[in-house]
């Protein structure tokens, strides 16, 4: 009885591990989030006045295909927001949609550069109106990956 236990804990970890690493597998074109994928990150604003977290998850979906981020900022009213980032083979560039809670909607593509992911598109906001938005991901060495673009914020994994 003993043993069954074991083993049936030994093939649980086995196949967590096994489905946790195929859960990490982005397609070619989408290898430039590797480093921030399937993981769960703390957000700091820059500014010093700025108390708020921001919880982002961001996460490896479709087989590898697409990328999940949903971002939750419970001190904003428990302000909620969703983006998927994903490969468009007629345009031939990474490209994203966000939405957020208070129904603003964001357009744009995503362009690689070294360890810099620049993020361009479009704001539509719930009156029809429509704002040029860009934005910088600076993944960095230790770990730590910067937003750079109305405002700046540092994250950490949780």
């Amino acid at each position: 009885m003993r043993a069954n236990r074991l083993a049936s804990l030994i093939l649980f970890i086995l196949l967590l591990t096994i489905s946790r690493s195929w859960a990490q597998e982005l397609i070619s074109e989408l290898r430039a989030f590797a480093p921030i994928v399937n993981q769960e990150w703390i957000g700091k604003f820059d500014d010093p006045a700025e108390t708020r977290e921001i919880f982002l998850k961001v996460e490896g979906i479709l087989n590898g295909t697409a990328i999940r981020q949903t971002q939750a900022i419970p001190a904003a009213g428990n302000f909620r927001s969703e983006t998927l980032f994903f490969w468009d083979p007629g345009a031939k560039t990474i490209a994203y949609v966000r939405m957020t809670m208070n129904r603003y909607l964001f357009k744009g593509r995503v362009t690689p550069n070294d360890s810099v992911l620049v993020v361009e598109g479009t704001r539509y906001a719930p009156d029809g109106s429509a704002t040029p938005v860009r934005s910088e991901l600076i993944i960095r060495h230790d770990g730590t990956f910067i937003e750079k673009g109305g405002h700046t914020i540092l994250y950490r994994k949780k």
